[in-house]
């Protein structure tokens, strides 16, 4: 393939299986073959990660037409070289371990959760892809949000390396002007009309999503939700996993849960009141708590 090469960082406290299955993106698939190495595409680039192995994380980067719905949308990072931009998406520069024992240290009860969690890390995925993800999740489940993302990009992403089946995230035009039919077969169901007119808005330039990180997390979680089909939570997982702001709480059935039976003795919360309680808790860590809890309790259903 053209213009290939390959990165490796030195890294500890990363799971590369878990963090792509724990229900913060959807576009990456296992590679023919292997349990142990995906491909996915990160800021136009096609890209193909292995586990890491005692200590090193390999990536090869594939660049072909660099064409994908990340270079419009995506938050800038400070240095725009391929090492750089496949660090920023997988946190790599974090230092988990002492995020971990910090959290401990903030919270005793999440020693359990964190201990399941070890080697998850929090993604900076492009706004665009994230966005439309999450408005697919409504009433949906991780599998079948991976079919249609991946559907999505085969039937129209712009391939990002000739002859290779590796596809870009359509952008908000072609999503725009794609048939209600074709995006039904793609497995959207009654999503399809939110997906269009968050299409529109996005191609209207009624909502910049280059420019929510130039905003406050309130200024930016008001402009996502004045999106149709865009409520609190698919806000606040669009601002936790594309633009890295932790101090949101997301909360889906399954965090709900999980609040509930580890601080409530298992009894109902309103949504709003543990939204509180997690900013009061957990502040600017409350991002990384909910990644750790929803990975727990979907996987263990939260029997400790």
């Amino acid at each position: 393939m053209p213009n290939a090469k390959t990165v490796i960082y030195r890294v500890k406290d990363f799971d590369l299986t878990r963090t792509l299955t724990s229900g913060q993106t959807f576009g990456w698939t296992r590679v023919s073959g292997s349990r142990s190495v995906f491909s996915g595409e990160i800021r136009g680039m096609a890209v193909t990660c292995r586990e890491p192995r005692e200590g090193f994380f390999r990536c090869r980067i594939f660049k072909g037409s660099g064409v994908g719905s990340s270079a419009a949308t995506a938050p800038p990072i400070t240095t725009d070289t391929d090492t750089a931009v496949i660090a920023h998406y997988f946190d790599l520069e974090r230092d988990y371990s002492a995020l971990a024992s910090k959290l401990i240290v903030l919270d005793a009860t999440l020693a359990p959760v964190i201990a399941s969690g070890r080697g998850l890390r929090l993604l900076r995925q492009d706004p665009w892809e994230t966005l439309i993800s999450f408005i697919i999740s409504a009433h949906n489940n991780v599998p079948r949000i991976c079919k249609s993302v991946l559907a999505l990009k085969a039937s129209f992403g712009v391939p990002l390396v000739p002859g290779a089946k590796a596809y870009a995230f359509p952008s908000a035009q072609v999503l725009g002007e794609a048939a209600e039919e074709e995006l039904i077969r793609a497995g959207l169901g009654f999503r399809v009309r939110y997906v269009k007119a968050a299409s529109a808005v996005v191609v209207k330039g009624e909502v910049d999503l280059s420019s929510l990180n130039d905003l406050s997390t309130e200024e930016a979680r008001s402009a996502l939700m004045s999106i149709p089909g865009v409520g609190r939570k698919v806000a606040d997982c669009v601002l936790l996993y594309a633009y890295g702001r932790t101090e949101v709480f997301p909360v889906d059935v399954w965090v709900k849960r999980a609040v509930e039976t580890l601080y409530f003795d298992g009894q109902e919360r309103p949504v709003g009141y543990i939204i509180q309680f997690a900013a009061d808790r957990w502040g600017p860590y409350a991002g990384f708590v909910q990644l750790y809890l929803f990975d727990y309790f979907r996987r263990t259903g939260g029997n400790r």
